[in-house]
């Protein structure tokens, strides 16, 4: 992308922050888990969003920067999990989400999309096995009116059609 991705202008906001206030709506605490880029994106998130390190971001997976967020939480904790690198959610589909039995995952026109919601404990206990996708298999999967579920950004023609 040419600039880390949770620094990405949305409308004069970095991406990373947009993400913090939609989850702050229905969501607490945030926790962003920081690698590449860790002192420019920790400088620009709200003093209320709890930081953790992956200091071995660049040799590990996913699945254990998920992981160190999830061991935060208690095990029966439901936790919306979700990529910087997609549309911030709207509150109203993580509430929609939550509804149902968990763990939850987004769909549109029958394509899974973000963000998934887990119990920490149990994909804590799988993320040490699997990847979060494996964990997913067998979910309750939720029809959103929600297109941009399905959406993200791994290069900047990607970007610049969602924000035209």
């Amino acid at each position: 992308m040419g600039e880390p991705k949770a620094l990405l202008d949305l409308h004069g906001t970095p991406l990373i922050v947009a993400h913090v206030r939609a989850m702050s709506q229905v969501c607490s605490p945030v926790i962003v888990v920081l690698g590449s880029d860790r002192a420019a994106i920790a400088a620009v998130l709200p003093p209320e969003v709890q930081q953790v390190w992956n200091p071995d971001w660049d040799t590990t997976e996913t699945r254990d920067s998920i992981a160190l967020a999830l061991q935060t939480l208690p095990p029966d904790t439901p936790a919306v999990v979700t990529p910087v690198d997609v549309p911030p959610v709207p509150p109203d589909v993580v509430e929609l989400l939550l509804e149902g039995s968990l763990p939850a995952v987004p769909i549109d026109e029958g394509v899974r999309g973000h963000p998934v919601i887990v119990l920490a404990g149990p994909a804590l206990d799988e993320l040490r096995h699997r990847p979060l996708y494996a964990h997913l298999e067998d979910v309750t999967e939720v029809a959103v009116d929600w297109p941009d579920c399905v959406v993200g950004f791994n290069t900047p023609a990607e970007w610049a059609a969602w924000l035209g």
